[in-house]
């Protein structure tokens, strides 16, 4: 999870023919360069976690400030050049969001994919709309900032493919809880080209199952193999379903919301191979990097501020 404003910067870590390349500039701008940077239709993977609508600050001279959470007291949320997540409305924040990912997507390719984890969040009390343009959303409601965004980027030609649910265990108690069931879960955003299918390995992420290893299956439809019928053994695992239970980064060193290496690494096995290239224009801590090294693939990270890593 990292952030993004209206201004950018040149500052880069590393050469984009390098397997690794980071560069501190705007999402939006740094989306913008990738076909400049790499060619036309170059990413094959999209991950990344963005801010999340009024929660905290990703400026690190506010963060050190302590005043991670949006308060009544910052004027920059009525700003629309203001730090993404410090709109007035959730629905700005969306519009925005889903502005950085663009509306020709030229940069991904075909069969290429992107996947956004985003949250949602409550309408507390520093909610604000002033000129009352949406008073359908009342303080304290959940303002289902996800199915938002899903309605922006269809409309700039995405393809919602998938909503997986990633389900935090062991979730702390939060001050919303008060009045409803304890949140636990984010989402998982799936989109790919509308008018294309995209790459999906699904025995790459495969987990564990109910049928135990070993356990001799019934023939399924009839198959034979000649005058043979094929004998199904259980290995024990199953096709990955769409909630998924992953533990929430506990790394609180240099970044207020690191997302944890688990959920890049499912995406990038589910949808990319060796050498692949794949991009995070909010690369925070560079998770993805770290992850995309690890597993062989190239990557290109963008972020508005530097964190140490």
């Amino acid at each position: 999870m990292a952030s993004s404003s209206s201004s950018s910067s040149s500052a880069k870590r590393a050469a984009p023919d390098s397997s690794s390349a980071f560069f501190q500039r705007d999402a939006k701008d740094g989306i913008g360069a990738l076909e400049s940077l790499y060619g036309k239709q170059s990413v094959a993977l999209v991950v990344t976690s963005p801010p999340y609508f009024g929660c905290r600050s990703y400026n690190p001279a506010l963060a050190a400030d302590g005043t991670n959470a949006l308060s009544a007291n910052h004027t920059s949320t009525h700003d629309s050049g203001a730090e993404l997540g410090h709109e007035s409305t959730p629905f700005a924040f969306a519009r925005r969001l889903a502005d950085v990912f663009g509306t020709t997507h030229e940069y991904l390719r075909d069969d290429g994919s992107v996947w956004i984890v985003l949250g949602d969040t409550f309408a507390r009390s520093t909610f604000h709309d002033d000129a009352h343009q949406h008073a359908s959303i009342y303080k304290g409601e959940a303002m289902a900032t996800h199915h938002l965004f899903v309605a922006e980027m269809r409309a700039r030609g995405w393809r919602l493919w998938q909503e997986i649910v990633w389900m935090k265990p062991a979730a702390p108690p939060s001050g919303a809880a008060q009045g409803r069931c304890n949140p636990c879960h984010e989402y998982v955003l799936v989109f790919c080209k509308r008018e294309h299918k995209p790459r999906f390995y699904p025995r790459e992420i495969r987990e564990p199952g109910k049928t135990p290893a070993g356990t001799v299956m019934p023939p399924v439809g009839g198959k034979k193999y000649g005058e043979y019928t094929k004998t199904l053994v259980s290995d024990g695992m199953r096709c990955r379903q769409d909630v998924w239970v992953v533990a929430p980064s506990r790394s609180r060193r240099a970044h207020v919301a690191p997302f944890p290496e688990e959920l890049p690494r499912l995406a990038m096995l589910a949808t990319t191979v060796a050498d692949d290239l794949v991009c995070d224009p909010f690369g925070g801590t560079l998770t993805t990097q770290r992850v995309a090294e690890a597993l062989g693939r190239r990557s290109v990270c963008f972020d508005l501020y530097t964190h140490d890593v």
